[in-house]
C-alpha cells in the first residue's frame, strides 16, 4: 500500500470502524527502501495464519488433512522446545508427549 492509497482510505467515511485495509496491508511503503508497520499484531497474524491458509488452499483437497496435521505437530514441537529452554527437564516442572487416556 502506498502513502497516497493509505491517505485515501483514511479519508473515507468507513475508516474509523473498518480495519480491513490495515489487516490486508499491514505495511505502508514510504519509498523503495523505507516501510512502516501499521499494526504489528495484524502483520504477525497475516504471516502466521495467512501463510497457513495460503499453503493449505494451494494443496489438493486430499492432501489438506495431512498438511494440517503436520503443521500442528511442527507448532507443538516448537512450543516444546521453547518450554524446555525455560523449564529444563531437571526442574521436574514440565512433562511433554504424555499418553492421552
Amino acid at each position: 500500500m502506498t502513502s497516497a492509497s493509505f491517505s485515501s482510505e483514511m479519508a473515507g467515511p468507513l475508516f474509523p470502524t473498518d480495519f480491513r485495509v490495515i489487516r490486508e496491508y499491514p505495511l505502508m511503503n514510504i519509498d523503495n527502501e523505507n516501510h512502516i508497520v501499521l499494526d504489528l499484531q495484524f502483520l504477525a497474524e497475516l504471516l502466521f495464519s495467512g501463510l497457513f491458509f495460503q499453503l493449505l488452499f494451494s494443496l489438493p483437497t486430499e492432501k489438506r488433512e495431512d498438511f494440517s496435521s503436520l503443521w500442528g505437530r511442527i507448532f507443538e514441537l516448537s512450543l516444546i522446545e521453547l518450554f524446555e529452554y525455560y523449564y529444563p527437564k531437571t526442574s521436574g516442572f514440565l512433562a511433554v508427549d504424555l499418553p492421552f487416556c
